[in-house]
Formats: structure tokens, sequence, C-alpha cells
């Protein structure tokens, strides 16, 4: 269902593809490497999962609502007051780390995109997640692990793999899959990009290394070098998680 409050931030699409934007007020350079791997996971995700109502749980500026809004008949998008992001396409205003305004059984599937690492007490969230999704829902999320500090003050965590299994399983989440997104590659690429950011180059030097790195992913050295090191040193973790009873 389409929505006049909203347009493309992050995300643009192009050719009936998405992508990330390259409006640099919309996504710095240095982030998208990040941007683009975390799209191919959500975009893949929702694919996976069948739904007709969304909620999209610290939404900041829906990034991702051009993509699941064609499809679901419903969507409610939720985010703090304190967010750094544009507020317009904002439903509901919460303390998403407290119990959701929302009946039990409400949503299909809730999506939670980089948003766990800024929550202190990230189980009681998911507890909360499981709470409104209706039974057979998805919770489909994605946190980073080996990146940098942002949106200070408010970044508190990065967790492995197990403990996000330890976090479905508490929650009475059955896991459908947890994946590695990026490896050992995609870490160095990134580090080397936000570095540069900083110099006195950063003006050029963050977009010429992104294209730059387009190029060498299409090595295979890139992407076995990638595969090789998921497991141990993934830039971030992607998650299906599903309500079962």
């Amino acid at each position: 269902m389409e929505r006049s409050d909203w347009k493309p931030t992050k995300y643009v699409e192009n050719d009936g593809c998405w992508e990330p934007s390259s409006d640099s007020s919309a996504l710095n350079a240095a982030s998208k490497l990040m941007a683009k791997r975390v799209l191919a996971f959500v975009e893949k995700a929702l694919r996976e999962v069948e739904y007709t109502s969304v909620l999209d749980l610290g939404c900041g500026e829906a990034p991702f609502y051009g993509i699941y809004g064609r499809k679901a008949s419903e969507s409610v998008l939720v985010d703090w007051d304190n967010g750094v992001h544009s507020k317009s396409c904002v439903d509901v205003f919460c303390d998403i780390s407290r119990r959701l305004p929302f009946d039990d059984q409400s949503f299909d599937l809730v999506l939670l995109s980089d948003v766990l690492e800024h929550i202190l007490d990230p189980l009681s969230v998911i507890k909360e997640v499981c709470r409104v999704l209706k039974v057979g829902g998805a919770l489909v999320m994605n946190t980073p692990f080996l990146y940098w500090l942002h949106e200070e003050p408010y970044d508190f965590n990065r967790y492995t793999e197990h403990s996000l299994r330890a976090f479905a399983e508490k929650a009475l989440l059955t896991v459908k899959k947890i994946e590695p997104i990026g490896g050992g590659a995609d870490v160095l690429q990134d580090v080397l990009v936000k570095l540069m950011a900083q110099s006195r180059l950063r003006r050029v030097v963050p977009a010429s290394n992104y294209a730059f790195g387009n190029l060498i992913e299409k090595l295979g050295i890139y992407r076995a070098a990638n595969l090789a090191t998921a497991s141990r040193m993934p830039l971030a973790y992607g998650c299906i998680l599903v309500r079962e009873y």
C-alpha cells in the first residue's frame, strides 16, 4: 500500500532494482558497503517470508518501505522521539525498549534493521516482538558486528551468532536463519574507506574507494577471502526468526 508521506532515502530504485543511494546527504559514501550488504540480505529475507501486515520497528526513514510496502496491505512505522533521522513517515513514537503499544499477534512481519545494537536490553525487545507477531509470523533482523560506533551515545552492543541464537531461544522464537553478512575482506575494505574518510582527502576518497571496492569485489580472491572468513569475522549478521506457537 503506497504512502504519500514516504520517499526513498538510503536506497533508491533503478530500473526495477534497489541499490544504495549516490546522494551523500542520504547515505555517507563511507557506509555504502554496509548498506549494500544489508540491502542484499533484507531483500532476500523478505522474499522468503509471507506477510500482509508489517511492523517496521526503529524504522528511522524507513529505507526498506519501498520493498515491503508494495506487498503489504498494512504497515506501521515506529521509532523513538530522539532518533537522528527524519520523522516525517513515523506512525507511532514510543520507547521501543518498553512494552509496545500493540495487541498480541498483530503483525505477520516485524522488521528490526540496524536497531538491536542501540538497545540496552535486547532480549526484552525480542520478547515483545514475539508477543506482537502472529503465529507463523517472522522477525527479519540485521545488526552490525565488526563495525564502527554510530548514532552515539546510543550505540551499546555488538552480538555474535551465539548470542542471537540465545535471544531467540529465550524469546521462544525459532531460528529459520542466522547468517553472516560479509566477511573479512568486507571488514578490511570498510575500515580502510572509513580511515580515509577521516583524512584530508575525505571529500573524494570515500566515493572513489567505494567505486574501487566494487571492482575488486569481482575478483575471485576477494570473494574467496570473504567466504573463508565470514563465520569468524563478519561485517554484520542477518536473522529470520519465526513464531511457531
